[in-house]
């Protein structure tokens, strides 16, 4: 049996940053970590003194293993340490990954650090002697704060950091500009990975300089030795920027399985699209070791930077995402308590977390507490109906987190560090109650008086705009005709010189847009065209709104109609020249819902325009909104017969998965878009499934369309946990059953509460309609099937094991697409009839799954049952791994 080996190739231009992982077989001793080191000695750059510096005190046993690499040349140099690496079975090593980025900036020389020199010698380094990436000691658990180990940490003086980089000036940078170029490109980027990232794609505009990082939790109980595999990831993230930072750590919280990767004063010659993407990239790699269940952007609290430096010793606590935001905004609350009831993966320290963010945005402000609260039920005991402002509340101060005590006392070092850090901790409630207060008010339940009590929040600027936001979007949802002068003032005030000038302006001139739009007042058209018009990268993202926005106003004018010329122009601009398909998809729309307000001649020459252009995305979604355009452009009064290339692509967009649920419901929004303007070529059969998705105003835009088309269907029913628990036994069986249904997990979990035999046949049927669209591979679930298969294993795995539920159950282990068997193997049921399913598991030799299916084949190993699976479904090399 050998080492399976992934990553290890040539040089890759000139190392930056080179490590590997090891996974052992078992967990390994201090000395057997040594023997397995001198057995790889040509691998590592100088293997001597790197297990001299081991530490005694390394854990006591070892089952992953981050070490340095000294990549080889192109040719033999890679076969000889392929064929090194593979033998190492015989000293205990199962898997092994290499890792590499062969590209970097030229170093910073810190000409201020006298200490430089001296504190070269004491570093522990996993990367070349060039480098100067710095890190501040992980964060291991209450009782030792520092670590040691087999690392590829570089401790930092951080009196030295604290003291110096607090005063360096990034304009006084001595290094020219001139010479901040890659070495060999750009470095390794990717894009959204497998598991969930909160705050993507949002990051890339909102980036802070002064405070970057990603945390995420990993599956499964913590690895001995893991430790090591995140510093190495957290180094080889940083190496590449020749030391452009000032403190850099990363957080590892073992209990709860969580890891923060961090850094501040990130100043980089870099976009923040590429910084984003390389970190995404990192993340990407780390979890083909380290499995990811879910991830978050975030900046470093003011207790990770310096809890080391005032002696703080408290046990870390990393939130690695917090899944309930989303599932809030698709659900409500009743969706919040079912996920909670139904979910394994995360502690309950965790959850009273998640709830406390949670509930931060949806019942408390920071600043501005009292306006939010008096705003949230438009309820006023005030008969004055004067407006609660800023200037009235001497004790805004008093909400502010703790780490913000200081605030006062270091206005401008202390406002541009601590701020971000109180705005993403306390998360702003206000745009959470303005979202519920703009439902509200779309729904006519608004109290009428609300609009007016909000109008003096609109001369109030802040930093991040949270409840400015909010406001001009109840305005809108009210169409309160009075508040245009007041917005059409923000939108004249409020302009965006760059990109780090477009953080908070761009969503708050979208939202202004917007809001003008729903309001369709003509005096907004020149407010409104200057917007579309303004030129540059920073000002793409409120620009298809204005657009649309200026369509639904200029809509109110008499004919005939113009817009300003270069306001049509920039968004030709945009279209030809940024490479963003949701952006692409938004302009080419707006575009042609402007158009279609002109005058016939220049619709016509706005349309060859379009036409003639040479868009920057050819994906199917961006075709779809092009030819849509194009359609919207006829300079007829009606439309044209559509193009033979629109039927398909709006088919395809309505009836296709993406990547994942949340870029399938992207699409779904766009082709009903679509679909609105150009009914005539939707086939109803595509809108049907669309009538049972979690979000409603997907399920009520398709049972529009239905109307429309003459073929109307009945709304599905809709259930969470607590309408499940009304349902009568017999009517709770059917509805399982029944194919348009939201909330069908909710049923599922609550037959599983009451213990209903006879669901167990509609639970299993559920699984197959579930499993038969899963599509093959690594593709993910809808959110929904996923729900439906998590309840439904939860509540078969107890047994009974008909032959129903084992057919179910190996038809989950043998499907390729790991998603389905997800749920089934974190605890699968032991009976011999799985074996043969196992042992498929086992071949496919996918991270966790195929050592759960490893372990669970050994409790059953020398059965006849086991030999006969083992015979019929194991190739030659999965026989020597089980061996």
């Amino acid at each position: 049996m050998s080492v399976t080996v992934t990553g290890l190739d040539a040089l890759e231009g000139e190392t930056a940053f080179a490590f590997f992982v090891l996974r052992l077989r078992q967990s390994t001793a201090r000395s057997g970590v040594v023997e397995i080191l001198r057995y790889l000695a040509p691998l590592i750059p100088d293997a001597d003194a790197f297990i001299d510096e081991l530490p005694d005190d390394i854990e006591d046993e070892v089952k992953l293993l981050g070490v340095p690499w000294l990549p080889p040349e192109a040719g033999h140099a890679v076969d000889a340490q392929r064929r090194l690496v593979e033998g190492a079975a015989t000293v205990g090593v199962e898997r092994a990954w290499f890792f590499q980025t062969g590209t970097s900036l030229p170093a910073v020389e810190d000409e201020d650090d006298d200490d430089t020199d001296d504190d070269d010698d004491d570093d522990e380094i996993l990367v070349s002697d060039e480098t100067r990436t710095k890190t501040m000691p992980i964060a291991l658990d209450a009782v030792s704060n520092d670590l040691r180990p087999v690392s590829g940490e570089i401790n930092g003086d951080d009196d030295d950091d604290e003291e110096e980089e607090d005063e360096r000036e990034l304009d006084d940078e001595d290094e020219d500009e001139d010479e901040e170029t890659w070495s060999n490109g750009p470095p390794p980027q990717a894009g959204k990975p497998a598991f969930p990232v909160d705050g993507y794609p949002a990051i890339v505009d909102e980036l802070d300089w002064e405070d970057f990082g990603i945390a995420f939790k990993m599956a499964g109980p913590a690895i001995p030795g893991e430790n090591t595999v995140l510093l190495g990831f957290h180094t080889m993230w940083l190496a590449p920027y020749g030391g452009r930072h000032r403190n850099a750590a990363v957080t590892y919280d073992r209990a709860r399985h969580a890891a923060h990767l961090w850094v501040d004063r990130f100043a980089v010659p870099c976009s923040p699209d590429e910084q984003v993407h390389h970190l995404l990239w990192i993340v990407t790699k780390l979890a083909e070791v380290l499995p990811i269940v879910h991830a978050r952007f975030s900046g470093a609290t003011m207790a990770q930077k310096y809890g080391g430096i005032i002696g703080d010793a408290a046990e870390p606590f990393v939130l690695g995402g917090n899944p309930l935001l989303a599932v809030y905004q698709t659900t409500g609350d009743a969706g919040v308590e079912a996920w909670i009831a139904s979910q394994t993966q995360w502690s309950k320290e965790e959850l009273a977390q998640m709830l406390r963010e949670l509930a931060i945005e949806i019942v408390t402000a920071n600043r501005g507490a009292e306006a939010s609260a008096e705003v949230v039920d438009g309820i006023f005991d005030d008969e004055t109906g004067e407006p609660v402002g800023d200037e009235d509340d001497d004790d805004d101060g008093d909400d502010v987190d703790e780490d913000d005590e200081d605030e006062d006392d270091d206005e401008e070092d202390d406002d541009d560090e601590d701020e971000p850090d109180d705005e993403d901790a306390g998360r702003q409630i206000t745009s959470y109650a303005g979202e519920l207060l703009r439902v509200r008010a779309a729904a006519g339940k608004l109290d009428p008086r609300v609009a007016d009590r909000l109008l003096p929040i609109l001369d109030v600027p802040e930093r991040y705009e949270h409840r400015r936001r909010a406001v001009v979007a109840i305005l809108g949802a009210v169409r309160h005709r009075a508040a245009v002068p007041a917005l059409i003032k923000i939108l004249e005030d409020t302009t965006i010189k760059s990109s780090m000038d477009s953080i908070a302006k761009e969503d708050l001139i979208a939202a202004t847009a917007a809001a003008l739009g729903e309001i369709g007042d003509p005096a907004a058209i020149p407010a409104l065209e200057k917007v579309v018009a303004a030129p540059g990268t920073h000002n793409d993202t409120p620009r298809p709104v204005a657009a649309e926005a200026l369509a639904a106003c200029l809509a109110t004018t008499p004919e005939p109609r113009s817009v300003d010329a270069a306001a049509l122009a920039e968004l030709l601009t945009t279209i030809r020249e940024r490479s963003d398909g949701d952006l692409d998809a938004d302009v080419h729309l707006a575009y042609g819902r402007l158009v279609r307000q002109l005058p016939s001649e220049r619709r016509a020459e706005a349309r060859n325009r379009l036409a003639e252009l040479d868009t920057a995305r050819e994906d199917a979604i961006a075709m779809l909104a092009r030819q849509a355009a194009l359609v919207l452009a006829s300079p007829t009064s009606e439309i044209d017969a559509v193009p033979r290339e629109l039927g398909p692509l709006l088919h395809d967009a309505l009836t296709s998965l993406d990547y994942d649920h949340d870029y399938t419901v992207r699409n779904l929004h766009l082709a009903l878009r679509v679909a609105e303007a150009v009914p005539d070529v939707v086939d109803a059969a595509d809108l049907a499934w669309l009538t049972t998705f979690t979000e409603a105003d997907i399920r009520d835009a398709a049972h529009g369309l239905l109307a429309k088309l003459g073929k109307p269907l009945p709304p599905a029913p809709v259930f969470d946990r607590d309408s499940a628990r009304t349902v009568r036994d017999d009517d709770l069986v059917r509805l399982i059953g029944e194919p348009r249904v939201v909330g069908r997990a909710a049923l599922i979990a609550e037959a599983g509460r009451r213990d209903l035999p006879l669901a167990r046949g509609a639970i299993v049927e559920a699984c197959h309609e579930v499993i038969s669209r899963a599509r093959t591979g690594g593709e993910n679930l809808l959110d929904p099937d996923t729900r439906t298969l998590e309840a439904a294993v939860a509540v078969l795995r107890t047994g009974p094991f008909d032959d129903a539920v084992i057919a179910l159950f190996d038809r989950m282990l043998r499907h390729s697409n790991h998603h389905v068997k997800w749920d089934l193997l974190q605890k699968p049921p032991r009976d011999e009839r799985l074996i043969a399913g196992m042992f498929h598991v086992l071949g496919e030799k996918w991270g966790w799954q195929a050592k759960t299916a490893k372990k669970w084949l050994a409790r059953v190993r020398g059965t006849p049952a086991y030999e006969a699976g083992r015979m019929r479904t194991v190739r030659s090399d999965d026989d020597q791994d089980m061996n």
